[in-house]
Formats: structure tokens, sequence, C-alpha cells
């Protein structure tokens, strides 16, 4: 399997603070891992939203 991570975007994301990485980058290096990226949002009126990759 191909990854979309070069070794310098992962000692890059690896190296920063979660809220400096985007969130696109973050889903694929835990692709590349072998993980999936997901975001529960919780809504002012209590709905909550998932947010990510649904395959």
């Amino acid at each position: 399997m191909a990854l979309s991570v070069t070794a310098s975007g992962v000692s890059k994301l690896e190296s920063k603070r979660i809220q400096d990485v985007p969130l696109h980058r973050a889903a694929a290096y835990l692709q590349a891992v072998g993980g999936q990226l997901s975001v529960q949002v919780t809504l002012p009126g209590g709905n909550i939203m998932q947010v990510g990759n649904n395959d």
C-alpha cells in the first residue's frame, strides 16, 4: 500500500501540537498507519453530528 504521507510529513505531524495540525493532514497520517479520523460535534440544541470518513 502506497502512503500519501511522506516521511518528512510524518515527522512534522509528530513534532507539532495536535491543535496545529490541519484535519486533512491528521486524517491522511492516521490512514497511513491504519487508523481513521472521525469528529463528533455536539450542536447547541443537543444534537450530535458525526463528521468524517464514513466508508
